[in-house]
């Protein structure tokens, strides 16, 4: 969860950047007297960096064993132990009548949401997520009007990707954000999310896919998109 924070207030932080004015930007000297330059932004990146690696050293510590894992190992591992938590939890919520919130959220409360501009662009930038280092998984719809979206919850893991939709009275299906809003003007045409360890897909992929028979579902893996049945998907859009 730190990282995924920390990974979002990154994209934040990039995109107040393009407001910045570099040229009204002046060196300073800081109390050590070194040269230093403050960036006017509503987030300091310095201070979530900071925070990000405190709760990993605390986090390290609690639990030494994590550090003797390799970094797929541990993220299973740490996987394993959130699901639990919040298998516990509801499972005391559906026992007791109480009003404490789940430790760990099962439901998104903010989307991230990039507009691409071809399905090359697209390609690049699922690329981009996957080298990254604090990867979780990302969502691709692509819209009837021919738009593209690159859609982040902040709650998505290495191996999950959460997303909203919402039939409309028409009977088609359209993105929604955590509040019920319509994201973009026009219907579904199709999702995929990224795999970094296989492009087959889960239970969970089928069960949505039979939630959504009106909507074509894909799976992104090393650079290929694939149908739910393993095959490369030979739709032309995914050739442009």
């Amino acid at each position: 969860m730190a990282g995924l924070e920390l990974k979002n207030s990154i994209s934040l932080f990039a995109q107040q950047l393009k407001s910045v004015d570099g040229l009204n930007i002046v060196p300073r000297l800081d109390s050590k007297g070194n040269l230093v330059v403050f960036i006017p932004t509503e987030i300091c990146i310095e201070e979530k960096i900071k925070d990000f690696n405190l709760k990993k050293r605390v986090l390290l510590k609690k639990y030494p064993e994590v550090s003797k894992m390799k970094s797929k190992k541990r993220l299973e591992h740490i996987k394993v132990m959130a699901d639990h938590s919040l298998k516990i939890t509801k499972a005391i919520m559906d026992l007791e009548t109480i009003n404490s919130q789940p430790r760990l959220r099962s439901e998104p409360t903010e989307f991230f949401v990039t507009e691409l501009t071809s399905i090359s662009d697209a390609f690049t930038f699922l690329d981009q997520q996957l080298a990254s280092p604090n990867y979780a998984e990302v969502s691709l719809v692509g819209l009837t009007n021919g738009k593209l979206l690159a859609v982040i919850s902040d709650i998505n893991t290495p191996d999950r990707a959460y997303m909203n939709t919402s039939m409309g009275s028409n009977g088609k299906r359209y993105l929604v954000d955590q509040n019920g809003s319509q994201i973009g003007d026009a219907s579904i045409l199709f999702i995929a999310h990224t795999q970094d360890d296989t492009h087959e897909a889960s239970e969970l992929d089928h069960e949505a896919q039979a939630d959504m028979t009106d909507v074509h579902m894909f799976i992104y893996y090393s650079g290929t998109m694939y149908n739910f049945d393993g095959t490369p998907s030979d739709i032309p859009y995914f050739n442009n």
